[in-house]
């Protein structure tokens, strides 16, 4: 009946999207915007300075394909940068006091979401967005990522925590469609708001369920799943 379902909303051009957290931070330029704000809240993230090395572009797209074979922290940047010409060693200087500038900002207990905004001004990222023939679609997916970002109500580091183990960030709740699946795939506090339908006699508990006391038990479980 689900796929039934599902079939019938898809052919009505009604939006179906069930993963809309893997949706939004599957985009690249939010990939990059994290990795600043990882290295805002952490100068020696190895992994965030490879990635944004060279995102916007400042001359070191070869010095950024050295970092992501050697990964190094900021403070070792002036060291490895000095194996190229001198533009490359004043870019990575410059990389390098933007990187210190925001962890001072971090530092301070500035919000995550006004952060987000210092790197869009400072790094040059959004200077950068503007010139991009897409950047209608790039700035939609930077405004859903702050909607995501502002509702953080915890310091920097504590959402980034939250985020790499994987907790509800909200971003659901931020996209503009609703989202269908069964509760054999839900999980805890993945929606702020939930309507479940079809929870009447013969569907939750399955009747098949009635006549087995373990089949049961795992209809139950399912239910209480989808009701907290």
């Amino acid at each position: 009946q689900a796929d039934v379902l599902a079939s019938a909303l898809r052919a009505a051009g009604i939006a179906y999207r069930m993963h809309a957290h893997a949706d939004l931070f599957g985009e690249r330029v939010v990939r990059d915007l994290l990795a600043y704000l990882r290295l805002a809240h952490n100068p020696s993230d190895r992994t965030a300075l490879g990635r944004i090395a060279d995102r916007p572009r400042r001359g070191l797209g070869r010095l950024q394909a050295t970092l992501l074979a050697e990964p190094t922290t900021v403070a070792e940047l002036p060291a490895l940068a000095s194996q190229f010409e001198p533009q490359v060693m004043a870019a990575a200087a410059t990389l390098a006091a933007l990187v210190y500038q925001l962890h001072a900002a971090a530092a301070t207990g500035i919000s995550p979401a006004r952060l987000l905004d210092q790197v869009l001004e400072t790094s040059g990222y959004g200077v950068w967005l503007e010139r991009r023939p897409d950047r209608v679609l790039q700035f939609e997916v930077v405004r859903r990522f702050r909607a995501v970002v502002q509702r953080a109500e915890v310091s920097l580091g504590e959402w980034l925590d939250a985020l790499a183990m994987g907790e509800e960030v909200d971003v659901a709740a931020q996209h503009e469609a609703t989202q269908l699946c069964s509760i054999h795939q839900s999980k805890g506090k993945e929606w702020r708001a939930v309507f479940l339908a079809g929870a009447e006699e013969g569907f939750v508990p399955h009747h098949h369920a009635l006549q087995d006391d373990d089949a049961l038990d795992g209809e139950l479980r399912l239910l209480y799943v989808a009701l907290t």
